[in-house]
């Protein structure tokens, strides 16, 4: 599957994408990144852990890791790419079980080669997938880090929110179990209870949440608490506000913005997939 595009600008994807995420995915489209998919590791492999025998490359585990941060350091990351360097400070703080995730993923290699398979002019470049088409994952998938409140969405209306209107015409209640007029019944509810009440995002009221603008790097997904491998950075023009309370935050870009606008107007396929593979030849991370 593929990642979805806010308006019409990312398509289907799990791949940032059952019955009620048949709704996440409809509800999100406008801006939604689908993001691990693919088969995961099943039961009876618990416990088993996969080479790429290929690279010696470990690419997929059988459970998220263990928490190894280091109480009070300051994590940062450098991500080589083909077409140059970005340098990415990492929100411990905002974000602990995200930003041990990639640094435990970094730490192992699973980056390095990986290509950034999808790149949306004016929105984001994707990458962190080991399939390198937005359907593959590490073999686990973890919880959000969010919190709805700290980014004020307990106070912005369905109503005053048209990039969810604009999906009135697109829903079939027959297909996925949600009514068409149901947005204007929930018109006077807020971004943070509709995701929470009826999306399902557990919100972490503990959390600082940082808000999208450009430049930043976040989870891609495929509804709540579907975190992975795959992950996105927002370009310089962008506008991805609407994101915000759906996708976890997780570090901004101190160097290399140029980098990151580069890859996002490369030619690319009727998939936004680059046409020269643009790689991340590798991710080294960085603890002060």
């Amino acid at each position: 599957m593929s990642m979805l595009n806010p308006v019409d600008m990312l398509k289907d994807h799990k791949g940032v994408l059952m019955p009620l995420l048949a709704v996440v995915v409809i509800i999100i489209g406008m801006g939604y990144f689908y993001g691990e998919g693919g088969d995961y590791l099943s039961n009876s492999r618990v416990g088993e852990e996969l080479s790429d025998v290929t690279t010696g490359i470990q690419r997929e585990y059988s459970h998220e890791p263990d928490m190894n941060l280091d109480a009070g350091a300051d994590y940062s990351a450098t991500i080589e790419t083909s077409k140059g360097t970005i340098e990415v400070d990492l929100f411990e703080t905002r974000a602990p079980e995200t930003v041990n995730n990639f640094v435990f993923l970094s730490n192992a290699r699973f980056y390095n080669g990986l290509v950034f398979h999808r790149v949306v002019p004016g929105f984001v470049i994707q990458g962190g997938d080991p399939n390198g088409d937005g359907t593959g994952g590490p073999g686990y998938n973890f919880a959000d880090e969010i919190n709805a409140v700290s980014l004020g969405l307990d106070q912005i209306k369905i109503e005053d929110s048209p990039f969810l209107s604009q999906l009135y015409s697109t829903w079939n209640a027959s297909t996925v179990g949600y009514a068409p007029n149901s947005l204007r019944e929930h018109a006077n509810d807020s971004l943070a209870d509709f995701y929470d009440d009826v999306i399902g995002y557990n919100y972490n009221s503990s959390l600082q949440s940082y808000p999208f603008e450009p430049g930043v790097m976040a989870m891609a997904n495929s509804g709540p608490n579907t975190n992975g491998s795959q992950f996105f950075i927002t370009v310089s023009n962008s506008d991805t506000s609407s994101l915000n309370g759906r996708h976890t935050v997780f570090g901004k870009v101190i160097s290399g913005m140029d980098v990151v606008d580069a890859v996002s107007v490369v030619e690319t396929d009727s998939n936004s997939r680059p046409v020269d593979p643009i790689e991340m030849v590798s991710v080294v991370i960085h603890e002060n």
